[in-house]
């Protein structure tokens, strides 16, 4: 079967028996999906983000466009990409390379820049800094700007918890310890497959046919393009610059969505319910947002924050173009978080990111993770599992499994063969699976923080299994409340236990 792109285009999984999509030119064969269920209902009106009028997000190409729109000539895009991705300028007034009459014309318009400042920031001891941004419409979202721990101190962490522990961006670096440097010339620029600033369909999906042969790629000529030099240094509006530290990772966890309709039981998001879908401009300001407060630039990006991102697909593909391409963040650095929801993965794997996708599990069987994540009576297990196959075959790309180990629900060694078991067998060999000892929240009695034994035990028997690979995941940003799970969009908060309990 065919699918054409004449207009909305609906598919099951990754299309019909022996069907394919084609991506920049690229055939990507699929066998059929065995999903039938249909993503968790939600009203329209709530999921669909509202008209943006913010410049930010914009690639050159777009702002070109718009220049002319307005009767300028075409070089007064590239004064604008300039002005926000290069000097930080936060607002139209003060890009004032421009006339002042295509100024108030942007202005009479309706248009911003779209930056928007931190309304409060939350430490953690360890160094990890939470963002609360309010957004126009007055909704409350969270980022997280995670710097690289220093190898003694988490060799202290280590020797603590009983066992290695790692941190997203670790699986990048070289055989020496030291972070590959992620200005290379293959970790440069994604492929353009579509300009999703023209694209009229609403979820990401890329069209199929002649529209996607043509290559894109933008010539951005140094203007914050993907490469960018270890020593450069970039101007921030008017007082302070941002530096490019070569061998110091730093992490941004992003949000996607004001709150998340997942409703997954341990998280602290899925307890706020769901608002609305965030605009790219709202993606790319927060990566901003804590380059300013850290005084320096942001190296990898994971969209794990609030929110199911691939239930806002194509803003999180705007999103993600921008970061790589006008803000300059290597295409592997980028790691998309999802817990499942049905048709995405096949929309996903057209656009051949470089990018990691981690698939959030929790459990090893249907029965078991209904329980932990309500959501997932929309997509079985074994189908999310055979899909996540066909994207690993298709990109190429090793596809990262986040399991959060609850106390007594999903910990034991059982489960953890199990786990590996089910793994092997719907996605075969080079599975690696992120274990996530869980961040205590609110409003979440039932569930517990496993003791470090468990976590080692279940660690060991994961390590027993032939062809997974794993990892534990050192947490970071808990006493901010900061960590994975725990981003609301709330202002005061209980301070919880920080330590294993047991």
């Amino acid at each position: 079967m065919l699918f054409r792109a004449t207009g909305a285009v609906a598919v099951r999984g990754f299309g019909g028996s022996d069907g394919f999509v084609r991506a920049a030119g690229a055939v990507l064969r699929f066998g059929r999906s065995t999903s039938t269920a249909t993503p968790p209902s939600t009203s329209t009106s709530s999921t669909v983000p509202p008209p943006s009028r913010d410049l930010l997000g914009m690639g050159e190409d777009a702002l070109i466009r718009l220049a002319k729109d307005f009767g300028q000539p075409g070089y007064r895009g590239k004064q604008i990409h300039d002005a926000m991705y290069v000097m930080r300028k936060a607002g139209v007034d003060d890009i004032t390379q421009l006339p002042e009459p295509f100024r108030v014309a942007l202005k009479t318009a309706g248009m911003d820049v779209g930056r928007r400042a931190p309304s409060k920031i939350v430490s953690s001891p360890d160094g990890t800094k939470k963002v609360l941004i309010t957004l126009h419409c007055g909704s409350i979202i969270e980022a997280v700007g995670i710097p690289q721990e220093t190898p003694g101190v988490r060799a202290a962490a280590n020797a603590q918890q009983g066992m290695p522990l790692y941190e997203d961006g670790d699986e990048l670096e070289d055989e020496d310890g030291e972070e590959s440097d992620y200005l290379a010339e293959d970790d440069d620029e994604e492929e353009d497959g579509v300009d999703l600033d023209t694209a009229k369909n609403a979820d990401g999906w890329v069209r199929l046919g002649s529209e996607l042969g043509v290559r894109q790629r933008q010539q951005l000529m140094g203007r914050g393009s993907g490469k960018r030099q270890a020593t450069q240094t970039t101007k921030a509006g008017d007082n302070h610059e941002l530096k490019t530290q070569k061998k110091s990772r730093f992490t941004v966890c992003v949000s996607s969505q004001v709150g998340c309709a997942m409703r997954c039981s341990f998280c602290a998001t899925g307890k706020q319910g769901f608002k609305r879908n965030l605009l790219s401009s709202e993606i790319v300001n927060q990566v901003l947002a804590l380059e300013d407060v850290f005084q320096r630039r942001c190296t990898n990006v994971v969209m794990m924050g609030m929110g199911e991102p691939l239930m806002n697909l194509k803003e999180v593909l705007k999103a993600h173009a921008s970061l790589n391409k006008d803000v300059g963040i290597g295409g592997r650095r980028f790691t998309i978080s999802t817990v499942g929801v049905p048709n995405a993965l096949s929309k996903l794997a057209a656009h051949k990111l470089q990018a990691t996708l981690a698939v959030s599990l929790h459990a090893p069987d249907q029965a078991l993770r209904e329980k932990l994540v309500p959501s997932a009576k929309a997509y079985p297990l074994e189908n999310l599992l055979e899909d996540c196959k066909r994207y690993k075959d298709v990109t190429g790309k090793r596809v990262t499994f986040e399991y959060t180990l609850l106390q007594g629900e999903n910990d034991s060694v059982e489960h953890a063969k199990a786990l590996a078991k089910i793994l092997r067998q719907k996605v075969g060999r080079g599975c690696h699976v992120n274990l996530l000892p869980w961040n205590p929240v609110a409003d979440a009695p039932s569930h517990k923080r496993p003791s470090a034994g468990a976590v080692k035990r279940f660690s060991d028997a994961l390590t027993a299994e032939r062809g997974i690979t794993h990892t534990v995941r050192r947490t970071r940003g808990l006493e901010a409340d900061a960590a994975c799970g725990q981003l609301t969009g709330v202002f005061e908060r209980k301070i919880v236990e920080s330590s294993f309990a047991g």
